[in-house]
């Protein structure tokens, strides 16, 4: 169920960033204790806050060519010469994860620098960084960093991609 896998893949990334997953071999816990230490600010800084057990998901959303809306997370399949263009989410963070290993081409790059191309179709301008995941590999990242998805060269890529914000639920005074 496309519902439940959405769930999983939420829930372990915000364990990733709370510190609350488990990093260490036995033995290891002084080694990987700044890690924790590391995703658990990283996740006040995107976020503003680190309790997630009190908080609502607002999952990006995008009207198609009917008006109708469509949420996020979705599974995007892209076929031979399929691109996205460069863009930027504008979400606290937005987590895509390979689905397949079976295609060329492609992969996800980043402009760490903004630029005048404000067409989002130009692939001329070098990226400052583009990852290539194998299957099952997460790549995250934050609301503002310009990003597209590379043309495919052969085969088909598939990826679970999701874009959102992470409210904290604030108790209304007047229930108290």
């Amino acid at each position: 169920n496309a519902k439940e896998i959405s769930a999983l893949f939420l829930h372990r990334l915000l364990r990733f960033l709370d510190g609350s997953s488990h990093w260490e071999e036995e033995g290891e816990e002084e080694v990987c204790e700044p890690i924790e230490e590391i995703m658990l600010e990283l996740g006040r800084m995107v976020f503003g806050h680190a309790d997630w057990t009190d908080s609502t998901v607002k999952w990006y959303t995008e009207p198609d060519h009917t008006g109708t809306l469509h949420p996020e997370p979705k599974v995007n399949i892209y076929d031979v010469g399929g691109f996205f263009k460069k863009h930027e989410d504008g979400m606290d963070m937005t987590l895509l994860v390979v689905l397949n290993d079976s295609f060329a081409g492609g992969g996800t790059a980043f402009y760490c620098h903004h630029d005048d191309d404000n067409d989002g179709e130009s692939v001329s301008k070098l990226p400052d960084r583009v990852e290539r995941a194998e299957s099952g590999t997460a790549i995250i990242w934050g609301a503002y960093m310009k990003h597209m998805g590379l043309p495919i060269t052969s085969g088909q890529r598939s990826i679970f991609v999701g874009s959102f914000d992470l409210e904290e639920n604030v108790e209304n005074e007047s229930n108290v």
